[in-house]
């Protein structure tokens, strides 16, 4: 069975995503951190941002703020949107909006029950268990998710969406990680898996996919800006085993559209979901 990687309709046409790029990619000169080491490219940071501003939700919870270069973009794509913030370091973040409420504590954790959750967006960039992510944030009553890191089936450092519609379970591999959030990251995963040995081992299942598929109506992974021959790491982009969509740009005919393939190697196959509530 080829790899899916769309459910139903997005809310958007490849047409407006492609119609964007040259909006973005003047408005990424301006960002507030120029090296954003760890935290998103502009790829992904194009596609949330495009979200955003497609959806126009009354709520963002951002889950994994990083550096802060998330935020700054998604108070440009909503300015009017009320911001939620959550990180476990909130001291290492170099860029904070005076009107977002910041969070130390887990997304699971918080009583999200005075939002409006039909018209708030999720974002998780937090490198856990996606499909415990779902699942809970379905019972909150949530509709729109994206997740930023969603990785092929054998690579990354949690169980991802792609994982789970390939029913290959998830073992966390502790190769050499990339970056500084990849060495915070996996030091936090030997921690948790050094108190609770399973955490990091979800056997190959077909019954995650099958719970998944009633929960979701709108699976749309968001395709990359250019496709390099390899991925990160070092397999090849066209693998019919992983599917990737075809890029919205195939070669560089303009300066604008240089940083994204500068930095289209950080592309991880960030999906959007809408989910079925009632």
């Amino acid at each position: 069975m080829p790899p899916i990687t769309a459910i139903g309709s997005a809310p958007w046409t490849r047409d407006e995503l492609v119609a964007a790029l040259p909006e973005f990619a003047e408005l990424y000169q301006h960002r507030p951190i120029p090296e954003n080491r760890g935290g998103m490219g502009a790829p992904h940071m194009f596609a949330i941002w495009f979200i955003l501003k497609k959806l126009q939700p009354r709520v963002i919870i951002e889950s994994g703020v990083w550096l802060g270069q998330g935020t700054w973009f998604f108070e440009r794509a909503c300015p009017h949107a009320q911001l939620h913030c959550i990180d476990i370091n909130l001291e290492r973040i170099r860029y904070r909006s005076k009107k977002a409420i910041y969070h130390d504590r887990d997304f699971s954790r918080i009583d999200w029950t005075a939002l409006p959750r039909r018209e708030t967006l999720l974002f998780f960039d937090d490198h856990q268990n996606a499909h415990e992510r779902v699942k809970t944030a379905h019972w909150f009553g949530f509709s729109h998710l994206v997740f930023e890191d969603n990785y092929p089936p054998g690579q990354g450092d949690c169980y991802s969406l792609k994982h789970v519609l390939a029913h290959s379970g998830f073992k966390r591999n502790f190769g050499r990680p990339k970056g500084i959030k990849g060495r915070i990251g996996q030091g936090l995963a030997k921690i948790r898996e050094s108190l609770h040995p399973s955490a990091g081992v979800i056997a190959p299942n077909s019954h995650d996919a099958a719970h998944f598929l009633e929960q979701v109506a709108v699976y749309q992974e968001l395709p990359p800006v250019f496709k390099l021959p390899t991925t990160r790491w070092g397999g090849r982009w066209d693998d019919p085993a992983v599917g990737t969509p075809p890029p919205l740009l195939e070669a560089v005919r303009y300066p604008w559209q240089q940083v994204y393939l500068d930095e289209a190697g950080s592309y991880t196959w960030l999906c959007y979901l809408q989910l079925r509530q009632g």
